[in-house]
């Protein structure tokens, strides 16, 4: 999909503040949704083998969700869908 035809995309000539301040909220929850997902299945894998002791893994997981929100508040259109998805239920 081309970038200016996107919906979450920040550099359109006819966005306002709000509109590029929304898409980075969702994205931003969209990325922590992503996270915890990410993060907890990460969580499982590692603690089921014995890699990593629990309490370690719940930091691993505090981890995964700090840096999937931060991509998607700096990215939202890698994320942003999540939050739109979840919200239409």
């Amino acid at each position: 999909m081309e970038d200016e035809k996107h919906p979450y995309y920040l550099k359109k000539e006819n966005d306002s503040h709000l509109d590029r301040a929304s898409n980075r909220i969702a994205g931003f929850i969209g990325g922590g949704i992503a996270g915890i997902i990410f993060g907890i299945i990460g969580l499982v894998i590692l603690t089921s083998f014995g890699f990593v002791p629990l309490n370690y893994g719940l930091y691993g997981l505090l981890g995964s969700v700090t840096l999937f929100a931060t991509l998607g508040a700096v990215w939202p259109k890698w994320f942003a869908w999540i939050f739109d998805l979840l919200s239409f239920w």
